[in-house]
C-alpha cells in the first residue's frame, strides 16, 4: 500500500507540482479574487455553503445509497451521466444561493476565456504524468468504446462540479480572506474531508480505510488547488480531476 501511494499518488503529485510551478507566466493568470472589503463576508458565505452542501451530500447518499462517481466501474452508461448531473445540480444549489446572496456571477467562479487553451494543455499534461506513473498498464482503447465515452462525460461532470465548488468558489474566497497558505490548505483539507461520508456510505469502507483514503486525497487536492492558482481558470484543475478519476477505470 505504501509503495502504491508513493508511485501512483505522491510521485506524480511532486512531478506535476514542478510542472505547474514551471509553467510559463505568459500562459498563466491568477484567479479573480474578491475585493478586500468583500472577502470576509464572502468567505463566511462560502463556509455556510459548504455546511449545507455537506448535509445535502449525506442525504443523497442515504436516499440513493450505493455507488459513487469516484468508484471504479466495469461499465458506464447514459444513466450514470444523467445521475451524476442530477446529483451535482442538487449539491450545487447551495453555491448558487451563496452567489446570489453576495451578488456574484459566473465569472467569479473562474470560468474565464483568459488562457483557456493553455489551461487545457496544462491539465492534459498533468493527466499524462499520472497516467505514466499509474501502477498498471492502462487500456487506452477503453476510451474509444461507448462505455469509455460515457466514463469521460461522467467524470468530466464530477471534475467540473467539484472544482467549481471547492476551487472556483471556496478556495478563491478563503485565500482572499485568510491569505494564500491558510486558504489553500484549508480548502484542500476540506475537499478531502468532504469525501468521508461518500467513502463510508457510498463505498462501504472501514474507518481505517476511510482514514487512509482521506490522507491519500490530500496531496491530490493540494495539487488541484495549486493548478487553480497558477492557471486562474477552472478548466485546468477540472481536466486534471477528470484524469484522476478516469485512470483507475482504464
Amino acid at each position: 500500500m505504501a509503495g502504491n501511494f508513493l508511485y501512483s499518488t505522491l510521485l506524480p503529485c511532486i512531478l506535476s507540482g514542478a510542472l505547474i510551478w514551471s509553467w510559463p507566466g505568459r500562459w498563466a493568470g491568477g484567479p479573480r479574487y474578491p475585493l478586500p472589503e468583500e472577502s470576509k463576508r464572502q468567505s463566511k458565505t462560502a463556509f455556510r455553503v459548504l455546511v449545507v452542501t455537506f448535509a445535502l451530500s449525506i442525504v443523497l447518499l442515504v436516499v440513493f445509497r450505493g455507488g459513487h462517481s469516484d468508484s471504479v466501474q466495469l461499465d458506464f452508461g447514459l444513466a450514470d451521466v444523467v445521475g451524476q448531473t442530477f446529483g451535482w445540480v442538487i449539491l450545487l444549489m447551495a453555491m448558487f444561493v451563496g452567489l446570489k446572496i453576495d451578488g456574484l456571477g459566473w465569472r467569479e467562479l473562474q470560468y474565464r476565456r483568459t488562457h483557456l487553451l493553455p489551461s487545457l494543455i496544462l491539465g492534459t499534461l498533468v493527466g499524462a504524468v499520472f497516467l505514466i506513473c499509474a501502477d498498471k498498464s492502462p487500456d487506452l482503447r477503453f476510451l474509444l468504446t461507448a462505455s469509455g465515452i460515457f466514463a469521460i462525460l461522467q467524470f468530466l461532470i464530477v471534475g467540473l462540479a467539484e472544482e467549481t465548488l471547492f476551487r472556483g468558489y471556496v478556495q478563491v474566497r478563503w485565500v482572499a480572506a485568510l491569505g494564500w497558505w491558510r486558504g489553500w490548505l484549508l480548502a484542500s483539507a476540506t475537499m478531502s474531508l468532504f469525501h468521508v461520508p461518500i467513502l463510508l456510505l457510498g463505498e462501504n469502507l472501514s474507518i481505517l480505510e476511510v482514514l487512509l483514503e482521506t490522507l491519500r486525497l490530500l496531496p491530490l487536492s493540494l495539487l488541484l488547488g495549486y493548478a487553480m492558482r497558477k492557471s486562474g481558470n477552472i478548466v485546468a484543475p477540472a481536466i486534471i480531476h477528470l484524469w484522476l478519476n478516469l485512470i483507475p477505470a482504464l
